[in-house]
């Protein structure tokens, strides 16, 4: 949801991308999760004013010891929801793990029952009465940490007691700056949409303050537009390289 973004002289731009993991055993007792080696948790691209163009980089995909993931089985709601919540028990810190726990709830049909699963953030409300995931983005501090929290990992498939398969899409993007000063000090640090349709409100890029997804289509259901994003605050930054990611 962030493209065509600016700051000072950077003009900056960002991609989703997907990835696949596999929900087994039945009722889901175990999802075995993993990255090949082209593939990351987020993807982030950006443009200098230099002789190589455009590059393309990538955060490395690795599974972390927090990570949860929540399925529902037929609708999001309480009483579809996985129970408990599948955690990881192996591969922590790497490209492959092993998450545990968790049962399907409700009624499952083969080839029939849809299922809806998440990466559980704790920058993220899931409204389970309403079927909707509100993310926050405002009071960012820059850290790949906060960043990642507002990134919704989204994805959905059919129940099949032989296993499935559940593609996990980066619903949101991550833009990594990175700030080369000649002192350090205290700076605000401020995404501006440069699109010059947005002032009509009918803009390519998407810069929000705030957005509700609908938790069972991935769809923009409603947000709040900002015509600049910023940091939390004054940031200390240093003489020389500063990265921040928003």
């Amino acid at each position: 949801l962030l493209q065509r973004l600016a700051i000072l002289v950077l003009s900056l731009g960002a991609v989703a991308c997907s990835t696949t993991d596999s929900l087994y055993n039945g009722r889901g007792s175990v999802i075995n999760a993993g990255f090949n080696s082209t593939d990351s948790k987020v993807d982030y691209e950006y443009s200098e004013s230099t002789t190589s163009g455009t590059t393309t980089k990538k955060i490395a995909a690795n599974w972390n010891a927090n990570d949860r993931l929540v399925v529902y089985a037929g609708s999001v709601s309480a009483s579809t929801k996985s129970n408990p919540v599948y955690t990881l028990s192996d591969g922590g810190g790497t490209k492959s793990a092993t998450f545990k726990g968790g049962q399907l709830q409700g009624t499952l049909t083969e080839g029939t029952t849809p299922l809806y699963a998440y990466v559980e953030k704790t920058g993220q409300t899931i409204n389970e009465s309403n079927s909707t995931v509100t993310v926050d983005f405002t009071g960012q501090t820059g850290t790949l940490a906060d960043a990642t929290s507002r990134d919704v990992l989204f994805g959905t498939t059919t129940y099949s007691t032989a296993g499935v398969n559940v593609g996990f899409n980066h619903l949101m993007a991550i833009v990594r700056l990175n700030l080369t000063l000649p002192k350090a000090g205290n700076c605000s640090i401020t995404l501006q949409n440069e699109d010059p349709n947005y002032s009509t409100g009918n803009y390519d890029g998407r810069l929000y303050s705030s957005v509700t997804l609908d938790a069972t289509t991935e769809a923009l259901k409603s947000g709040t537009k900002a015509m600049t994003l910023s940091l939390n605050g004054n940031v200390a930054v240093t003489a020389g390289s500063n990265v921040f990611y928003v």
